[in-house]
């Protein structure tokens, strides 16, 4: 369904006039207002708050006091906003300046086997720290990526933040025809970047998440069944002002679906698990149930 034309300028407009603004804050600066207007959020968005509190329960249940979950939220929301930032920001950064906020990354050496395999390799993320991070440092050393995103409803907005990515030398693949674009980059030994997410409305594949089945997508095991591609885990972590990328060869995944997203989240956890207020806990990743199954987030709108 698309949106009335008025709504998508109403949207369009302040983030417009805004942009011009955040190109010329200092990065402390832009991090320190999305720490503050993170906070804001956090108490004034009750709906996701409650989400928030309701996935780290179940992700991590008693073993959070009730001051811990209040904190990893505040975090979460913080985060969140950071990130978004972030990515107007870096269409004023150059490499140099990229670089003097990217520390050394760990693992790269296994990015640079995986791709000398000749097949390609499908990079999956979490929405963890600043998730446009590692695609942006991969194509300003020469990788060619590819990112497989879901379209904005705001056609003005989506075009606006793939222009961020085309700046960076990032090629943009609508997820609604990815496949055949994404098996083709593969097959020319790109480097295609595929976030593994939960709630898939249709289609999902239902995998242990913290012990509890998330509908999660299944393109992961689709796009590696088709194309043969190595796949590596890459995630960027927040330590202070700069961004600490991790790149980990996943050799071993099993070949079938279930066992493969069963692998894959088990590594998500582990990486989720020490940073916690870093992860994207705003989306409802359990609200689809088994058919049965009664709702996890009771009396929200979500």
């Amino acid at each position: 369904m698309h949106k009335p034309r008025w709504l998508v300028w109403a949207e369009f407009l302040p983030v417009a006039l805004l942009a011009p603004v955040l190109l010329l804050l200092p990065h402390r600066l832009a991090l320190f207002l999305g720490r503050v207007g993170g906070l804001a959020a956090y108490y004034l968005l009750g709906t996701y708050r409650a989400v928030v509190r309701i996935n780290l329960g179940i992700a991590f249940g008693h073993h959070l006091s009730a001051e811990e979950v209040r904190r990893y939220a505040r975090d979460a929301f913080s985060n969140a906003l950071q990130t978004f930032l972030e990515l107007g920001l870096t269409y004023r950064l150059t490499r140099k300046g990229v670089g003097r906020l990217t520390l050394a990354p760990v693992g790269y050496e296994h990015f640079q086997a995986a791709l000398a395999e000749g097949r390609g390799v499908i990079a999956i993320s979490p929405h963890f720290g600043n998730w446009y991070w590692p695609a942006m440092c991969a194509a300003l050393v020469g990788h060619k990526v590819n990112v497989i995103v879901r379209p904005l409803d705001n056609p003005l907005l989506d075009g606006l933040m793939n222009r961020v990515f085309r700046h960076w030398g990032v090629r943009v693949i609508p997820r609604r025809k990815a496949m055949a674009a994404a098996v083709a980059a593969l097959r020319r030994g790109e480097t295609v970047a595929l976030m593994v997410d939960q709630n898939a409305a249709v289609g999902g594949c239902f995998v242990p998440f913290f012990g509890v089945e998330a509908a999660t997508m299944r393109g992961l095991p689709v796009l590696r069944a088709a194309s043969g591609a190595e796949v590596v885990g890459t995630y960027s972590i927040r330590e202070g002002t700069r961004h600490q990328i991790v790149m980990d060869w996943l050799q071993d995944l099993p070949e079938d679906e279930h066992g493969c997203l069963l692998a894959v989240h088990r590594y998500l956890e582990g990486v989720i698990a020490p940073h916690k207020g870093q992860y994207f806990w705003l989306h409802p990743r359990w609200k689809k149930r088994p058919a049965g199954q009664p709702t996890l987030y009771p009396g929200l709108r979500v």
